[in-house]
């Protein structure tokens, strides 16, 4: 089927804003999850103490993010007249989020407006991918299927590393791909 490009770059545009507010209003009525609560507490302690070690078993790119977006609200911390460690982090997780009179539906909705852009970026990269490959057809059916899988709507609703995990494995896949079909030392590099 040919699409034209400027069909193919609209259903992928309205395939990404669609996912993004779908995300956004389930995010809304998502209570906090079990590890959720770690990144974001972890992320504001690193950010308003430049502490990073509770989180030392999940990539921390995603912590960083989630902690600016969280310490936007100015919330009350934990006090640090103890040594918070790894194996304390539920603790904190739990004083930061519901024993210090913080909003936690607040904390937990600035830091997964993070994971709802990271949607957006997923599909539209999914969908930038496929039209790579094969063209504006498979774009923007690439784009509407990321859009509306299930696992992408939840994860994206949520503060953790999933959804920021599977965009990053689609990148690596495309920069892989990208220097095998035109091998150069630049995207080598990037690959």
């Amino acid at each position: 089927m040919t699409v034209s490009r400027r069909a193919g770059l609209t259903a992928i545009a309205v395939a990404a804003l669609a996912a993004g507010v779908l995300t956004h209003l389930g995010a809304r009525h998502t209570s906090a999850t079990f590890d959720e609560i770690i990144l974001v507490s972890g992320g504001v302690r690193g950010i308003t103490e430049g502490r990073w070690g509770m989180v030392t078993d999940q990539p921390p790119l995603m912590m960083y993010a989630y902690g600016l977006a969280a310490v936007t609200a100015d919330p009350v911390r934990p006090r640090e007249d103890r040594e918070w460690t790894f194996d304390d982090r539920w603790d904190y997780a739990r004083a930061l989020l519901f024993r210090l009179g913080n909003e936690p539906t607040e904390l937990l909705a600035r830091a997964r407006f993070v994971g709802t852009v990271l949607v957006v970026v997923l599909v539209a990269v999914a969908g930038a991918f496929a039209w790579w490959i094969a063209g504006p057809f498979a774009g923007a059916v690439a784009a509407s299927f990321t859009a509306l899988l299930p696992d992408v709507l939840a994860h994206g609703g949520v503060a953790y590393n999933d959804l920021p995990l599977a965009l990053a494995y689609l990148l690596a896949v495309w920069a892989l791909d990208s220097a095998v079909r035109v091998p150069t030392p630049a995207r080598h590099g990037v690959a």
